[in-house]
This record gives structure tokens, C-alpha cells and sequence, in this order.
């Protein structure tokens, strides 16, 4: 999710490195219109890749990440491109229980560039996962694809100028995106997984209240999408929540800060608020009328930037960045709901993104684009699986767990 932080301007990703931040850059470049053409009656466009997976199906799960390196564009060999590819692993060497083989290529019918970096994201039940693909080694435009692991078909549902994040609905019914134009115009739209059923969300509902406005998406709740917006003269955030077969809007509660970001708990009964001023950044849990109800850490010399529920709702996983800037200045904390049990899990360079195994005994990471980390949230012990020994002159990214 791509918030930004109003006093300054700054997106919250813009702290991490810029080779992450391709997307949410052109949020607030010059002002204009792009008017983006929806087929509303069109088949899904399916591509099936044939090849039969030797590590494909393990008691622990998969694990999905991106291998990138850097090379010379061949229509323009003094420009230098990152291109890459999606590999998987299975879940039992992740976590020591067995001897990991080499990551297995996922069979693709695209090329991918860096401009797409973003995790793959997966429906509650594991059986899909969503992904924006740049297919230039421009940030714009994107196709949405829909990825089935079983039959290792690719499916084309929506395309836009640019899609910074996706969530799926708790039944697994919808997804939401939040689609930038690349001349300062953000909405959310909603669309089924197959394509159909698109919505513009925010459009008609959510009117644009000047520069800068701040529109999230955030998730998902009781099947409606969940937005929070703020004008630029507005005193407080706005939460709503949004049909996505009717567009319905319902104002839920309204909050008296910037928040940074939005996370429900898995269960949508909870929200993490990672909530930001001058002289903190704040990390809480809030009811859905809005009220406080747990304040979990506050730090006075970091912002709090990439947050994680866990599976079972019980615990947040979560980064800070020291400021100003040090050696091995992002730090990965866990913590219970109730505010109990703050652990310090590890210390890196740049940790962009961080995920749970099903079973919520493990967290998941990339340090420095360098290196898959693995950590036992029982024993502490951190575990490195892949680091420029294994896989030389690749960058590691992203991973996710298939659930």
C-alpha cells in the first residue's frame, strides 16, 4: 500500500531505495487526465505454460520470490536494464527441514522488468495469486495477470497505466487495486478474479478535494472494500467502506492523524494503524469505530514502515528505519495485539517487504536484495537460505508464501 505522508510530500516508499519506488513516483507529477478504457464483456485472456514441477507441492507450503539481474537493452545496448524472473522453493527447506534444491523457474509467457517488482499476492485459499506486470521496461502501462499454480496458467484481467498494490477479499471473491494514472490521478478499483465486474470504486464516490489528497487502499472488510482518504485542507482521515457490486460508500469513523497505513487483521475485526507527527511514529491497533484501543510501540527516531499481521491474528511483524541514516538502520520487530512481548528479530540494510508461513512459526524476508531470510518465531534462530553465493549476480526480492 502507498501512503504519503503530508507534511513533507514524501510516499512512504520513496525512503526505501529508488529501485523499489518506480511505481508510486509518478504520484504527484504534473496535473492531467489519462482516461483509462474498460471492456467490460471481454473473455479472460488465458495462457497456460506447459511444464511439469518437480518441487511443486510441499507439506509447507511454497515460497515464491523474484531472481533479477542486470543487463544491456537490446534495442539500446548503452542502457543498462534489470530484468527478472519468478522462482519458487519449497517451504520445507525454508525452514530447515530439508536440504533446499535450486529455485525452480516459474513458467512465464512475459518478460518481466524491474517496474514490476511488487510480491505476488494470494488468495486466502492459495489457489491464485495476483501480480501487475510492466511490459515495458517503462513503469507504465501494466497488465493484471491472475497466476494458478496447478495448471500453471497465466490469466489477463484488467489492464491500467500503473497499479501500485492488490488485496483480495477474505472469501477470495474480489480483488482491489490501486491504479495510478501518472499524472496525479489515483483511484481504487474492484474487479472479480476473472475480470469481470470492474468498478471504479472512488471515481463518482470519493471526488477529488484538491492537491494533495491521500487515497489508500487498505484492504478489505466484511466483503467491502476498505479506503481511507484526506484532503489537503481536511483536519482528520476519513475511513470508508465500498461495495464493489454496487459501489456503495459507507463512512465508517474518521481518524485525527496521518496514518502511514492501514492493515486488517485477517479476521476484519482489528486494524494496525502505523500512524505518523512531527515528533513520532506511532504504531496501533484501532477499533472499526475508530476508537484506540491498543498504542503497541513508539518510536521517536525511526518511522515505521512495512507492517505484517499473522495468520492468526495474535501478532504484527514490522520494520523500523533509524533516522538519520546508519549501517543496518532497518530493524524487524514482532509483537502481541495486546502490546506484550516486543522483540527485536534482526537487523539489515533494506527490507522491503515481510511475510508469515501459514502456520505463523516462521517470518520471512529479503535483506539488501541480497539474501532470503528466514526466522523461527520460537526460537529466534535466523536462518539465511539464499545470499550472493547461491545464486551470483542476482538480486533476491519479494517473497511470498503460498498459503
Amino acid at each position: 500500500m502507498v501512503w504519503c505522508d503530508a507534511p513533507s510530500q514524501n510516499c512512504i516508499f520513496m525512503k526505501l531505495r529508488i529501485r523499489y519506488l518506480l511505481l508510486p513516483i509518478l504520484l504527484f507529477s504534473a496535473c492531467g487526465t489519462l482516461e483509462v478504457r474498460v471492456d467490460r464483456t471481454r473473455t479472460p485472456d488465458m495462457t497456460a505454460v506447459p511444464k511439469v514441477s518437480q518441487i511443486k507441492t510441499d507439506t509447507h507450503g511454497m515460497i515464491y520470490f523474484w531472481l533479477s539481474h542486470s543487463t544491456f537493452d537490446p534495442k539500446d545496448p548503452s542502457n543498462q536494464i534489470d530484468i527478472g524472473r519468478i522462482v519458487r522453493l519449497p517451504g520445507s527447506c525454508v525452514i530447515a527441514a530439508a536440504e533446499c534444491p535450486a529455485p525452480e523457474d516459474v513458467p512465464l509467457p512475459f518478460q518481466i522488468y524491474s517496474s514490476s517488482w511488487q510480491p505476488m499476492v494470494w488468495s486466502p485459499d492459495g489457489d491464485m495469486a495476483a501480480l501487475p506486470v510492466a511490459i515495458t521496461d517503462e513503469a507504465a502501462p501494466m497488465t493484471v495477470y491472475v497466476y494458478r499454480p496447478q495448471d500453471e496458467v497465466w490469466t489477463k484481467i484488467a489492464y491500467f497505466p500503473i497499479v501500485d498494490s492488490i488485496a483480495w477479499s477474505s472469501d477470495g471473491q474480489w480483488l482491489s487495486m490501486r491504479v495510478q494514472s501518472g499524472f496525479g490521478d489515483v483511484n481504487i478499483y474492484a474487479m472479480r478474479p476473472d475480470g469481470s465486474g470492474q468498478r471504479n470504486l472512488t471515481g463518482d464516490n470519493l471526488p477529488d478535494k484538491g492537491e494533495p489528497s491521500f487515497l489508500a487502499m487498505s484492504g478489505w472488510l466484511d466483503g467491502k472494500a476498505l479506503v481511507a482518504t484526506r484532503g489537503a485542507f481536511d483536519e482528520l482521515t476519513a475511513f470508508h467502506q465500498i461495495d464493489p457490486a454496487t459501489g456503495e460508500t459507507k463512512l465508517l469513523f474518521t481518524f485525527p492523524t496521518y496514518p502511514g497505513g492501514i492493515y486488517p487483521a485477517p479476521d476484519n475485526t482489528l486494524l494496525a494503524v502505523e500512524a505518523s507527527s512531527i515528533q513520532k511514529q506511532t504504531l496501533g491497533i484501532i477499533q472499526l469505530d475508530g476508537k484506540v484501543k491498543e498504542t503497541l510501540a513508539t518510536f521517536s527516531n525511526g518511522g515505521v514502515y512495512i507492517v505484517a499481521w499473522s495468520y492468526d491474528r495474535e501478532k504484527i511483524a514490522f520494520t523500523v528505519q533509524s533516522e538519520p541514516y546508519t549501517a543496518l538502520d532497518h530493524r524487524v520487530f514482532i509483537i502481541s495485539r495486546d502490546g506484550t512481548g516486543l522483540t527485536e528479530l534482526y537487523r539489515g540494510i533494506v527490507i522491503p517487504a515481510l511475510t508469515f508461513s501459514p502456520d505463523d512459526r516462521y517470518l520471512l524476508f529479503t535483506d539488501q536484495e541480497r539474501s532470503l531470510v528466514s526466522i523461527s518465531l520460537e526460537t529466534l534462530v535466523v536462518q539465511k537460505i539464499l545470499d550472493s553465493s547461491t545464486v551470483p549476480g542476482e538480486y533476491v526480492l519479494y517473497p511470498s508464501w503460498q498459503p
